[in-house]
């Protein structure tokens, strides 16, 4: 037991501070006059949480299909980590000189998630999910440290962001950011619904041949 809430209290930490590296992927984003470049520079948060092992739900979900149900508690635990992260790092930014600037900048974004429809959130969220597989399970089977894994990490976080797909743990930051609603948290869950269709089905995709 104790061996078991041991692992859980890491995984927690572990998704705390993959919340707070997405924070500074969004607080980049948000800096960089140039879109294009600014969706690139947002994969840094992604590159740290891969690089050092750490528990991004979005990064995690699409591999439900390989483990055991006892792997979904986890998955919510790792869930509100990631929102504890994000919150974090979204309160952190505001006690700065640059917190109203991102606060504006999230104000515009988040208006845009709460005037779409669940459907449409929904489909993007698929989408999005696929693109977290491909960078999660890309980098897996290319040589660690090349520039093709950068590669293969960088380029789905820029297609997301530049097609406007909707990753939920970026959602969280921009919402605690601008402030939560219901509205706003029913969104949440659309998403993160969308983001595991997306990312499980790729993973089952990815592993038909293996599996028939």
């Amino acid at each position: 037991m104790l061996s078991w809430l041991k692992e859980r209290t890491i995984d927690l930490l572990l998704a705390v501070f993959a919340g707070i590296c997405i924070s500074v992927g969004g607080a980049v984003y948000f800096s960089c006059p140039n879109k294009i470049v600014g969706s690139f520079l947002f994969g840094l948060g992604l590159c740290t949480i891969i690089f050092f092992k750490l528990n991004l739900f979005t990064g995690k979900v699409g591999y439900i299909p390989a483990n055991r149900p006892v792997f979904l508690l986890q998955l919510l635990l790792i869930w509100i980590g990631n929102f504890l992260g994000v919150f974090l790092g979204a309160w952190l930014q505001k006690l700065t000189r640059i917190g109203d600037a991102l606060v504006a900048s999230a104000k515009s974004v988040t208006a845009i998630k709460l005037e779409d429809s669940l459907a449409s959130l929904f489909v993007l969220g698929i989408f999005c999910g696929m693109m977290m597989y491909i960078a999660v399970e890309g980098s897996r089977r290319v040589p660690a440290g090349s520039a093709v894994q950068l590669a293969i990490i960088l380029l789905p976080v820029a297609v997301f962001i530049l097609c406007g797909f909707e990753h939920c743990i970026a959602d969280l930051y921009y919402f605690a950011l601008a402030g939560f609603t219901s509205a706003a948290w029913l969104r949440i869950v659309v998403i993160t619904v969308g983001n595991g269709l997306g990312s499980v089905l790729l993973h089952l995709a990815a592993n038909l041949r293996k599996n028939a």
